[in-house]
């Protein structure tokens, strides 16, 4: 303790070397202030006795350092002191500012101590909180969208306890963490912290070049699992079988806009000779006719009989004939 206060002496003793020793016996200057770059106490109102190291007078020194100048706020907050702010308190306190001489920095930084609770941790509270419950069905993670405000606290601080809950969310892909700061029972502060979830997904994408009208299949079309924002929809099937109702490039993904059902293969075209049975009863009876339209088979066409030139409605067959409907 000696030893600091010989230090502490010998830091004075060169901060006020260069003042006249007249000022010592009353005859100079009234005051003398040296101001540190910045400090912390642990009031909120800080005085010039705290703020500054006084010499002067006894009486003088007495009034000086009771001068109050201005308020921290809140914790956290850093408040900055210059010498004009000095003396314009000291002027406002009914002390005479042309008899004050400063020392040291132009302005001094104050503060109180504080602890901060930064957003980062409050998003990390949050998402170990998320990660302890139960996932819906197919979520594959939880992202923050922002980090919330910090927190900052004045310190010396009581115990603080972190509780997380969470709270209704306005749309099915967000989760919302509400976290509480409680001393014992009070709910001094709180924060939210808001989380996009991310689910698995099943996409088919090309991977070939397929033309309109080609069919879908394991050869040009594969099925991935990626992260989306949006839930797999609960009819999704692989489109395998379906068909491209326009060119698609390899790479690109694969959706129902894009792919419709497959349209059947002809087997008689237009214009086409065909031969046209009636199998009854042991009967079979055939001739030759010209379809008039495109069919595939199960499908019904109109047909002319190139004797009669008689136009009939026949079924198509698998091998290309065609069965007149009666």
């Amino acid at each position: 303790m000696r030893h600091r206060a010989t230090i502490l002496g010998l830091m004075l003793s060169a901060a006020f070397a260069g003042w006249p020793a007249a000022a010592e016996s009353g005859t100079g200057p009234g005051l003398r202030i040296h101001l540190p770059r910045q400090l912390t106490i642990e009031n909120d109102v800080p005085t010039l006795g705290q703020v500054g190291v006084l010499l002067g007078e006894e009486g003088l020194l007495g009034r000086a350092s009771k001068v109050t100048l201005g308020r921290i706020a809140m914790p956290g907050q850093e408040i900055t002191v210059s010498r004009a702010v000095i003396l314009s308190r000291l002027a406002a306190a009914g002390l005479d500012a042309s008899c004050v001489v400063f020392s040291g920095a132009d302005s001094v930084k104050v503060s109180r101590p504080h602890r901060t609770v930064t957003g980062g941790d409050f998003v990390q509270f949050a998402s170990a909180y998320l990660d302890s419950a139960a996932k819906a069905p197919g979520v594959r993670a939880f992202e923050p969208v922002a980090a919330p405000p910090d927190l900052v606290l004045a310190e010396p601080q009581p115990a603080l306890t972190f509780t997380a809950s969470s709270a209704k969310s306005p749309a099915a892909n967000l989760a919302i963490v509400e976290i509480e700061i409680r001393q014992g029972t009070v709910v001094v502060d709180s924060r939210r912290v808001v989380f996009r979830a991310r689910y698995n997904r099943r996409v088919a994408k090309a991977t070939a070049d397929i033309a309109a009208g080609e069919f879908i299949s394991h050869d040009n079309v594969v099925v991935e699992t990626v992260a989306s924002d949006y839930p797999e929809p609960a009819d999704w099937a692989a489109p395998y079988g379906l068909a491209a109702r326009r060119a698609i490039k390899a790479g690109s993904t694969l959706g129902p806009d894009i792919l419709g059902p497959a349209k059947p293969q002809a087997v008689v075209k237009r214009n086409q000779n065909v031969v046209i049975q009636i199998d009854r009863l042991g009967l079979l009876i055939t001739a030759t006719g010209r379809a008039l339209q495109e069919g595939a088979t199960g499908q019904f066409i109109k047909v002319q009989n190139i004797d009669s030139q008689r136009v009939i409605i026949c079924k198509v067959r698998d091998e290309g004939t065609v069965e007149p409907v009666f």
